[in-house]
């Protein structure tokens, strides 16, 4: 079986993920503030002057799906090729909302 090509998704926040055209096309990301990476019409806020560092963008390794609807979280997880990262993920859904269509999909 080949593997779907991947396309780089942006969010207006400024996070990046690697998302199949099934993924971007099922999930309505477009909805959801990201644009494929090139087709980005509007720029990110710039960050209030003085000395305000924006948040660093959040890493793989932060992806709390409970802060996410159940497509967002189906959507990252179509995307994660780390096992060990897929079963954290995984796992704290379980201990959290535990939401079935995520759990059991």
């Amino acid at each position: 079986m080949a593997m779907a090509e991947k396309m780089r998704a942006v969010h207006e926040d400024g996070r990046v993920l690697d998302v199949t055209d099934k993924a971007w096309r099922s999930t309505r990301m477009a909805a959801m503030g990201w644009s494929l990476e090139g087709e980005a019409t509007a720029k990110p806020p710039s960050p209030p002057s003085g000395s305000h560092t924006p948040p660093e963008p959040q890493t793989a390794s932060e992806y709390d799906p409970s802060e996410h609807t159940v497509e967002e979280v189906n959507a990252h997880l179509d995307v994660v090729q780390d096992q060990t990262e897929r079963e954290r993920i995984l796992s704290a859904e379980r201990e959290g909302k535990a939401r079935k269509t995520i759990l059991e999909g």
